[in-house]
């Protein structure tokens, strides 16, 4: 049914969740019985829980380079200005703090007659 190096789905049941990964065969181990490499693991597979899978081994890049869509949009070309807070330039004005100051420290108390913890 399956042969060496083809393309499948596999059905997994991890996280309490169906769903179908990418992998491919790597050999048979019985009548129905295959070994399937997922995600550089493999592991052995039902026939009835695997399918044939025509989806490519990644996604092919078809980015466009800046300048192309800058160009076709006639957008200015503008190139991003180097921030003036550098690490020896910062002020401390500029300097964002928190205003939180925090909650007080609660510790637990621990009554002997009793079998739970008290604040």
């Amino acid at each position: 049914m399956f042969s060496a190096d083809q393309q499948v789905l596999t059905k997994n049941y991890r996280y309490n969740k169906e769903s179908w990964t990418q992998g491919y065969i790597v050999r048979r181990t019985g009548n129905v019985m295959y070994g399937v490499n997922v995600q550089n693991s493999v592991s052995v597979r039902h026939s009835n829980k695997l399918r044939p899978s025509h989806l490519p081994d990644r996604i092919p890049d078809h980015s466009i380079p800046l300048n192309i869509l800058l160009d076709t949009f006639n957008l200015p070309q503008q190139t991003p200005v180097a921030s003036q807070n550098t690490r020896a330039g910062v002020q401390e004005s500029n300097i964002r703090k928190s205003a939180h100051t925090g909650c007080p420290i609660q510790l637990l108390q621990v009554d002997p007659h009793l079998k739970s913890y008290q604040r």
